[in-house]
């Protein structure tokens, strides 16, 4: 069976970094290129800085950590927490059901319900680069075409 080309990486680590948020404000800076992903919730309770980056990355992103604490004569706290490979384009088969929009159901190759009697079926197949069809400009795309079909003539192929 082909790899899934959409799938992250084998294994993934999120590094949660404690510090005064002067020293977090650094730390995301120098952090930002070699992290896959940065988040910081800006009012949290504990300030802190949630990265997520590959075994390969993990010591420079905590050595870089250290080194801006050290500077500031800061404390720095590291938690590291291995995260379960997920198969992105699964997950939103699994998460976005088919739906009917207008005159359309729209639907992924996963469905296994039978089509709807008196909709035209759309098969939108959840990928890196595509989604569901529920984004509000997939969705006002479809509408607007179900529209130019209901008020032009000869379109019975407006897709």
């Amino acid at each position: 069976m082909a790899k899934n080309p959409f799938a992250q990486a084998a294994q993934l680590v999120q590094l949660t970094v404690e510090a005064e948020k002067h020293v977090l404000d650094v730390i995301e800076l120098v952090t930002e290129e070699d992290a896959l992903a940065v988040t910081r919730q800006l009012e949290a309770i504990s300030p802190h800085l949630v990265l997520i980056t590959t075994p390969h990355s993990e010591k420079k992103l905590t050595d870089a950590a250290k080194k801006v604490a050290k500077q500031y004569d800061a404390t720095v706290r590291i938690r590291r927490l291995d995260l379960e490979p997920i198969d992105w384009v699964r997950q939103v088969q699994k998460d976005f059901p088919p739906f009917k929009l207008g005159p359309f159901y729209v639907y992924g190759s996963h469905a296994k319900e039978s089509l709807p009697d008196h909709a035209l079926p759309l098969l939108i197949e959840a990928a890196a680069a595509f989604g569901t069809g529920e984004h509000e400009t997939t969705a006002c795309c479809l509408l607007a075409l179900a529209k130019e079909r209901r008020t032009r003539v000869n379109t019975t192929r407006i897709l």
